[in-house]
């Protein structure tokens, strides 16, 4: 290839912003449970419900 020759400029893929909320999102849910604050099933529905609305909110 000779494009390994003339490469100028190196970047990461695009990155979905989602990939960060649903990470810390996660986090946050699974500890409440680890804590008992919550079930598992509630930790679950709460979990979807917040990325359906961080999708909706992105617009994507």
């Amino acid at each position: 290839f000779d494009s390994q020759d003339t490469a100028d400029e190196w970047s990461s893929p695009a990155r979905c912003p989602m990939t960060d909320f649903s990470r810390t999102q996660w986090n946050e849910l699974r500890e409440s449970v680890y804590r008992d604050e919550m079930t598992a099933e509630a930790a679950a529905t709460e979990f979807q419900s917040r990325l359906e609305s961080e999708w909706e909110a992105l617009g994507i």
